[in-house]
């Protein structure tokens, strides 16, 4: 797995418009990220993931049919 893969399964769950205004960038930079047209630099990178926390966007997305005990437990290991 790339590096980053994490980040762009965080942002599919997220609501962009909020973690663009958090994360002090655009949408249209956060979509580019996802569409891997753009390759965020770290200071970017650490602003998204920042916001990504604050918004409590969950680091392991939820699998549709996976119990979220499966999912809690899954993030234990990580």
């Amino acid at each position: 797995m790339d590096m980053l893969q994490p980040l762009i399964d965080r942002l599919k769950s997220a609501d962009l418009a909020k973690v663009a205004e958090k994360a002090d960038v655009s949408r249209k930079t956060l979509v580019r990220i996802m569409g891997r047209s753009n390759s965020p630099t770290f200071e970017t990178a650490e602003k998204i993931v920042k916001a990504l926390d604050t918004l409590k966007v969950p680091k392991r997305p939820r699998v549709a049919g996976q119990p979220a005990e499966e999912v809690a437990e899954a993030g234990q290991g990580a």
